[in-house]
């Protein structure tokens, strides 16, 4: 058998809250702990990106962007990310930088 050489990485860990007003370094990997909104970023360097950029996008079901409803879920929501509105629905992808507003996402598709 081939010898293993085994890597340990750490991994900045904290509440969104916390992840969105960090200065990650480049390359420096952080994961939200939310419960249920659990994700994984990676920073850009410097300050221009504050907290990082998501590793991957994910896919959100709220009831129709009412609030304070879907407030909660709609505040993890990132750029590219897909939101399911099921009382509209309707397929949205988060384009602007307001996630609280619904004219900060673009519809994608409509169930008919």
């Amino acid at each position: 058998m081939e010898p293993t050489n085994i890597v340990k990485f750490l991994v900045r860990r904290g509440h969104d809250s916390q992840r969105a007003t960090a200065n990650l370094a480049q390359g420096e990997l952080a994961m939200i702990t939310d419960s249920g909104y659990e994700r994984l970023f990676v920073g850009v360097g410097g300050s221009t990106t504050p907290g990082g950029v998501p590793v991957a996008g994910k896919l959100f079901f709220v009831n129709g962007f009412t609030l304070p409803a879907d407030q909660i879920v709609l505040g993890y929501v990132q750029p590219h990310d897909l939101v399911y509105a099921t009382s509209l629905a309707s397929l949205y992808a988060l384009s602007g930088t307001n996630n609280l507003s619904i004219t900060s996402y673009a519809k994608i598709a409509t169930n008919n």
